[in-house]
């Protein structure tokens, strides 16, 4: 009880002490989150199976089908790859093509409260990959231009796994 009857005495006469013992803590809160979620994010790995379907007026089908996988390097940096395939069918349903798909981008991030930013740095044809650049931006990556920048959310499920996705949708879960 004299600590605190001291302290209170003390700081009526230096109120900026109060002040200091504040942002020393908030500081201090700030460093601990920070490093917490840069921890958990540095061997994050993410898997999220796609499937897209466009049918065209014609009655003939896009669908491309594969797996997104997110890799990240120390939490800030990262790889996204797919894997997968893109078929085109005629209105029958008999595939006319079949494209394989295997392509990755490479990103950097920050994160805004909940709110994660990330921009392409750069982007990547892999071994058996067959497909040409419209096709990338049109059914795997919208956005698949060095320099293009996404907003994306962080969602924590059941206090265990994490998971990201535009707006309210988490869409690729991502465990460690």
């Amino acid at each position: 009880m004299n600590a605190v009857r001291t302290f209170l005495a003390r700081t009526k006469r230096h109120p900026w002490l109060i002040v200091a013992c504040l942002l020393c803590f908030a500081g201090a809160f700030g460093l601990y989150s920070w490093y917490q979620i840069r921890y958990v994010a540095s061997g994050m790995q993410c898997d999220a199976p796609f499937n897209y379907y466009e049918v065209k007026h014609d009655g003939s089908v896009a669908m491309s089908r594969g797996v997104y996988h997110v890799y990240s390097h120390g939490g800030m940096t990262g790889k996204t790859s797919y894997i997968g395939k893109i078929f085109f069918a005629d209105p029958q349903g008999q595939v006319t093509r079949t494209v394989a798909v295997n392509r990755e981008i490479d990103w950097k991030m920050v994160m805004h409260e909940r709110r994660i930013v990330s921009e392409i740095t750069a982007i990547n044809r892999r071994v058996g990959d067959h497909s040409d650049d419209a096709l990338m931006q049109e059914f795997v990556f919208p956005s698949y231009k060095i320099g293009q920048v996404n907003n994306s959310g962080l969602f924590l499920l059941n206090g265990k796994v994490f998971s990201t996705g535009p707006e309210n949708v988490p869409r690729v879960v991502c465990r460690e």
